[in-house]
């Protein structure tokens, strides 16, 4: 095997290695915000994660700006509450 086919060889391990870390982030984070959201799994759709990504983004991109929001947007990017949660679970679409 020549040094340029190990090379590529090494790098395909690699970026293996940097895909697996990025699913093993991306179930932990959306483990960690179903469970602290109180939200059932088995509630869960693809409208309630599409609304819900959105929400998180959108509340994700805006702290990023370093802007400070209007009270309005402030209530409108409030995190999911118990009453968020339950109006998800009202629209169950299987």
């Amino acid at each position: 095997m020549s040094s340029l086919e190990q090379q590529q060889e090494k790098l395909n391990k690699l970026n293996e290695q940097i895909k697996a870390q990025k699913e093993k982030i991306d179930k932990k984070l959306g483990h960690d915000i179903i469970k602290k959201s109180g939200i059932d799994y088995s509630d869960l759709n693809k409208n309630e994660l599409k609304l819900l990504s959105d929400k998180i983004s959108q509340f994700l991109s805006k702290e990023n700006t370093g802007t400070a929001p209007t009270e309005t947007e402030k209530n409108d990017d409030m995190t999911i509450s118990n009453s968020d949660s339950s109006d998800l679970n009202n629209h169950k679409e299987y």
